[in-house]
């Protein structure tokens, strides 16, 4: 009697283990690189996000200086008064709940142009005091006003300082207090 020897198909135990294992590193070496891709992009959002806001504030309080009649920089309260040309008097300052960046116009109401916070609390993106405990405004010599501006991301922590310096020439009255 002859014996037929048949030839098996199909996969051992061993090799759909294997198999198996190698899948699942593989999954999650791409599961942790997309992981990491998501927290690095969060991260340029965030920096390009506090660059924008830091860069609005300087810019902002750049232009009413360049074309200020007069300037007052009151170094207790941290505020600059400014006088426009047009006779309009700016008052630049943080408020301390909001964390904002203010700007009031002929005592009206304290408009925020730069952070987040709203209803007291202070939001997402905020204004922070300058490392070193640097004042915002500072003037380094006469008519010459320095300005300083930290904004942090009060979720990643990711902070932001920006700074300009101008000289005053059109200011008649520039006074330090």
């Amino acid at each position: 009697m002859k014996r037929v020897v048949q030839t098996q198909s199909g996969i051992m135990l061993v090799e759909l283990l294997v198999g198996l294992l190698i899948g699942t590193l593989l999954l999650s070496a791409a599961v942790s690189i997309l992981s990491t891709s998501v927290t690095v992009w969060q991260t340029g959002i965030s920096r390009a996000d506090l660059q924008e806001t830091a860069r609005i504030a300087v810019d902002t309080i750049i232009r009413d200086l360049r074309y200020a009649t007069s300037v007052t920089l009151n170094s207790a309260t941290g505020t600059i008064t400014i006088i426009r040309p047009d006779g309009d008097t700016v008052i630049y300052g943080v408020n301390s709940k909001t964390q904002t960046l203010c700007q009031t116009i002929n005592n009206g109401s304290s408009l925020p142009f730069a952070g987040n916070g709203v209803n007291n609390q202070p939001g997402n993106i905020r204004i922070v005091p300058n490392s070193g405990d640097t004042a915002m405004f500072t003037s380094p010599a006469d008519k010459q006003l320095r300005v300083l501006v930290t904004v942090q991301d009060g979720s990643t922590g990711i902070t932001v300082a920006l700074e300009s310096s101008i000289v005053c020439l059109g200011a008649r009255n520039f006074t330090v207090n």
